[in-house]
């Protein structure tokens, strides 16, 4: 049986860690930069997450999945509240 794991985002932070330079440097490296793909043309920066916070080693786009999962479950007769 296979194990199901989900992607991990990509992160400026973890190129900047693994090149052991700042996150301003990569961001302006791939700054205006694009990519020419089977499936168009993206920038650069289109592969790229934005991390939630400096200390979460969460992405914004899996903040707004687990947001969404819990808006679905909630009950719609009494939904939560902010």
């Amino acid at each position: 049986m296979r194990e199901t794991r989900e992607l991990k985002p990509l992160l400026l932070t973890d190129i900047a860690n693994k090149l052991n330079i700042s996150i301003s440097t990569v961001s302006r490296t791939i700054n205006g930069k694009y990519s020419q793909t089977d499936f168009g043309m993206f920038e650069l920066k289109y592969f790229f997450n934005r991390q939630a916070s400096p200390n979460s080693h969460q992405s914004i786009s899996q903040l707004q999945t687990q947001l969404q999962k819990v808006i679905k479950q909630e009950d719609a007769n009494s939904p939560l509240s902010d």
